[in-house]
Order: C-alpha cells, then structure tokens, then sequence
C-alpha cells in the first residue's frame, strides 16, 4: 500500500495533458502550459501543415461565403460573353 507522503511525491512529479488526456512527467511539459511538448509540437506541424496547402500559387483563401459570391459573380458574367467588334 502507497503511503500518503509517497504518493505526494508520485503526484508532485506528474502532470496531466489536457491534449493527450493522460499523466507525464514534469519534464515533458514547458512552463505552465497544459498540453505535453509532443501534443504541442504535433499541433503546430499540423497547423503549418493546412496554412502551408492553403495558399498555393500565392492565392488567397476565402470563405464559403465569399467563394459563393464570387462564383454567382461569374455566373451572372457567363450570361454576358464580350462582343468582338
């Protein structure tokens, strides 16, 4: 059985992620952030990632809702080819 002082120590020496939902090691977290180095490290990765894909060829990204403007602009457009004179 696990006294009171020793289990002090065991609790003192861990920390919970809130991103991995799981106890680590004091060393494996910075400062006082909630999530592990691991869990962080992954969600910057993955948010260079998406931001990276995102602005191919230098294009700008927009909403749903802009990119249904734009393209009712374009229908509308269609309706209407130039005239070659």
């Amino acid at each position: 059985m696990i006294s009171g002082k020793e289990l002090a120590l065991v609790v003192s020496l861990i920390n919970f992620c809130f991103g991995l939902c799981r106890f680590h090691e004091l060393s494996e977290f910075d400062d006082s952030k909630r999530s592990c180095r691991r869990r962080l490290a992954g969600h910057n990765e993955r948010r260079r990632k998406s931001s990276a894909e995102g602005n191919l060829d230098g294009r700008i990204q927009m909403s749903d809702s802009g990119a249904t403007a734009v393209n009712s602009i374009l229908d509308v457009l269609k309706l209407y080819p130039p005239t070659v004179d």
